[in-house]
């Protein structure tokens, strides 16, 4: 390694040292800053929390939300044709021409 490339390769370390210190202490910074600002005495006093309209709100919504989003997604008619296309491409490169014969011998009888 000549001497200008561990040169630039400090220079470049040092660079990076600098901006993550930098960084952290804007952060540091701005949490004191948080941490100095006085808490609303209102959001503190204690009261418990009226549910009754959040709970009439979400009444109407469906309970299992991954179910209901699983029920509305759309068939794709191509899928197929799709996976079909990029599996007779990836065996066209070489690493996966020999890879595993046995699928290839079977794509080609597709």
């Amino acid at each position: 390694m000549s001497e200008t490339e561990v040169i630039v390769r400090l220079m470049l370390v040092t660079l990076l040292g600098t901006y993550l210190v930098r960084k952290h202490w804007q952060r540091e910074r701005q949490q004191s800053l948080a941490d100095r600002i006085a808490p609303d005495p209102a959001d503190w006093d204690g009261t418990a929390f009226d549910a009754r309209a959040l709970r009439e709100a979400m009444a109407g919504s469906p309970v299992d939300l991954l179910e209901s989003a699983r029920s509305r997604s759309r068939h794709d008619f191509r899928h197929e044709e799709r996976v079909d296309a990029a599996r007779s491409r990836m065996l066209g490169l070489g690493w996966f021409r020999h890879r595993h014969p046995e699928e290839a011998d079977e794509a080609k009888a597709a």
